[in-house]
């Protein structure tokens, strides 16, 4: 069963609360970053993106400077398949 809660519209802002959550929300927007900073792995999958003449080089520094184990292995599998479609 309904309350007369329920049943009421929603109260309408004040004009000075709207503003003030339109500051909050400048506020915010202008405090994170535009775009955020890529990781390892956006920097792999972009070079795997690119022609294979392109992306060996990239991924040979990726697999230089991978932060951990795993990726600098899954980088070094790549460059072996690169050199095994080269001949």
């Amino acid at each position: 069963m309904p309350t007369r809660f329920m049943l009421t519209w929603p109260r309408l802002l004040r004009p000075a609360a709207l503003l003030s959550a339109a500051m909050l929300a400048g506020t915010l927007g202008c405090a994170t970053p535009a775009a955020p900073k890529p990781t390892w792995s956006d920097e792999f999958l972009a070079a795997m993106r690119l022609p294979a003449a392109q992306a060996e080089p990239e991924v040979a520094a990726l697999a230089r400077r991978a932060p951990e184990r795993a990726q600098a292995r899954d980088a070094r599998f790549e460059l072996a398949r690169f050199a095994l479609r080269r001949g």
